[in-house]
């Protein structure tokens, strides 16, 4: 134990003895390396003494005590949340912890084990099902909702991951998407569902080939004589997904086994002529010879857009959503990487620029995609992380793509640029005010040292444009910092300048675009609107920059930074005009 928290383990472990011997008198310390103090004492369970231990960790009082009871077998899948050691669980919520109360952390344990002896939910090896359910490594992924096993399921296997689908083509696209191999995609499979009649509690859980046979054969013969036909003549591993019923619905499972062609061997042969060994001779001499054998129970895990989408896109579905992310540089690469983890269903990033090391110390790319065109390694870098995506590139200049295939463009439901540049973004602009069919676009810019940022939402219908706030030089009217006092810095070559900042800079801005892009997905944007990050007043005064009016007032009321947003109205000198 480090010697930093040897004083607070003792003075609290000694309150927690003098606790336990007012609850136990006849409590017992024995010793044990792995933990520093540990007590026998005898728990009451309805009027009937139960054999228990209460352990204290190196980390204890910021850590809850561990109590185990004795034997392990009288508990262990008879009693929910009792771990293969005897251990209680007890809570999942560290928060729980009494820290500063050493006795008060005995007595809820306590509190907690006869709650968990005394009235044993028996729903709770339902709704713990996996807890008690997986043995092997490697996963079960379902690309459907919910871990939702189909009746008939096609199946690829690899060293990592076997996974399922009820559609062929959706299977191949997302092992494609995951960089799966071509060859080993040919090897997609066909598994069918058993389900079983009642519920199967963790004391039943097959451990062995015959096991999962005794299980099945009363249900499927169809499936039974599938096993029965690996066990003899088949070599590598056999997937079987079961269904149970539970208290509230069902649980989909599965469980795996390696055969090793037994009907090959001479036991099973014996006293027939090659190829003349009747089948159930062959059945009953494999099935004596491997019924012993053991299964593998997988964990089985929803990798479906739905169910990631719930999580990442805050319950908001974004899954048949299409967004354009025209410049993929540091601030475009970070907001295309939280746009495919929100869950936007399709993606096509624009850019015709190469990754270089100038770029690597602030991107989401790194020095291992140097050299690479942005696009294409992002591209790959996001469709690998979500294959339940659709992901796309284009290598080409803006201009190009307007000028040569525009319906690429048309046919989404919002482009987010990123590029900072006043030509280029004057181009989209116009493009977008003027040709016919062209989808709102939202222009994100940093202003220099990242202590502020802009995301403009331009509604082709509804509000402004960005040359409504801008003049012919492309200095916005609404900047943070004097245009006139914020030079950018001059890299390699006559066009090499690039603004000063760094990634913890940068991330409010992207933060920024992508919550005024779910905004506008969702509905809740219905007009032209512009958002502003202030970043805290230091940083203003360590690169010598001071707030124009009227942001300058609300550093006053916020000196730690803040948002701000405000519609965006048409402008009567716009350049561009209605």
């Amino acid at each position: 134990m480090s010697p930093v928290f040897q004083d607070r383990f003792t003075a609290a472990a000694d309150k927690a003895a003098r606790r336990l011997t007012e609850l136990f008198p006849a409590a017992k310390e024995f010793s044990d390396p792995s933990y520093p103090r540990a007590w026998e004492i005898a728990l009451e369970i309805k009027g009937t003494a139960i054999a228990a231990e209460i352990r204290l960790t190196e980390t204890f009082p910021s850590s809850l005590p561990e109590i185990r009871v004795k034997p392990v077998s009288n508990f262990r899948f008879v009693i929910p949340h009792v771990n293969g050691n005897g251990s209680l669980c007890l809570t999942t919520n560290a928060a729980v912890t009494p820290i500063a109360a050493p006795e008060a952390a005995i007595d809820f344990v306590l509190t907690r084990a006869r709650a968990i002896l005394e009235s044993p939910q028996e729903g709770d090896f339902d709704a713990e099902f996996f807890n008690y359910w997986q043995t092997a490594l490697q996963d079960v992924l379902v690309l459907t909702p919910d871990a939702e096993i189909p009746k008939q399921a096609f199946c690829f296997s690899d060293s990592a991951h076997k996974i399922l689908a009820a559609d062929e083509a959706k299977l191949r696209a997302w092992c494609k998407r995951a960089g799966k191999g071509e060859d080993a995609i040919h090897s997609i499979g066909i598994v069918e569902r058993v389900d079983l009649p009642a519920r199967l509690s963790p004391s039943a859980f097959p451990r062995t080939v015959g096991e999962l046979l005794a299980l099945i054969e009363p249900t499927s013969e169809h499936l039974a004589g599938a096993i029965h036909h690996h066990l003899c003549w088949g070599n590598g591993s056999f997937l079987v997904t079961l269904r149970t019923p539970t208290v509230t619905g069902h649980i989909d499972a599965a469980v795996s086994f390696t055969a090793h062609a037994a009907g090959k061997g001479k036991d099973v042969t014996r006293g027939f002529r090659q190829g003349h060994v009747p089948w159930e001779v062959v059945k009953t001499r494999a099935r004596a010879l491997t019924i012993d054998a053991p299964v593998y129970r997988h964990a089985v895990q929803s990798v479906h857009a739905q169910h990631i989408r719930m999580r990442g896109g805050n319950g908001v579905d974004f899954s048949s959503k299409r967004v354009a992310v025209v410049g993929c540089g540091s601030l475009g690469g970070y907001v295309a990487h939280m746009l495919a983890r929100m869950g936007v269903g399709s993606l096509l990033l624009v850019d015709n620029d190469t990754l270089s090391w100038d770029n690597a110390g602030r991107h989401v790319l790194g020095g291992l995609q140097v050299g690479k065109k942005k696009a294409e390694a992002l591209r790959l870098l996001l469709q690998m992380e979500s294959p339940h995506l659709e992901i796309e590139k284009l290598d080409f200049d803006l201009e190009q793509i307007v000028s040569i295939s525009p319906s690429r463009l048309q046919g989404v439901d919002l482009i987010v640029s990123t590029i900072g540049a006043w030509s280029v973004d004057y181009d989209l602009n116009y493009w977008a005010r003027r040709a016919a069919g062209a989808p709102p676009v939202i222009f994100a810019w940093i202003e220099p040292h990242g202590i502020a940022g802009h995301a403009m939402l331009v509604h082709p219908i509804e509000g402004g444009c960005l040359a409504c706030g801008c003049n012919q030089w492309g200095e916005f009217k609404l900047s943070v910092t004097d245009p006139e006092a914020t030079k950018q810095i001059q890299g390699r070559g006559c066009s090499g300048f690039f603004q000063p900042y760094g990634v913890a800079e940068m991330m409010p801005t992207a933060a920024m675009t992508v919550r005024l892009t779910a905004d506008f997905l969702s509905g809740r944007c219905t007009q032209s609107e512009v958002r502003t990050f202030l970043g805290p007043r230091d940083q203003f005064e360590i690169h010598g920059l001071s707030p124009r009016a009227p942001w300058d007032k609300m550093l006053n009321l916020s000196p730690h930074g803040t948002f701000h947003s405000q519609p965006w109205p048409v402008a009567h000198e716009c350049l561009i005009g209605r």
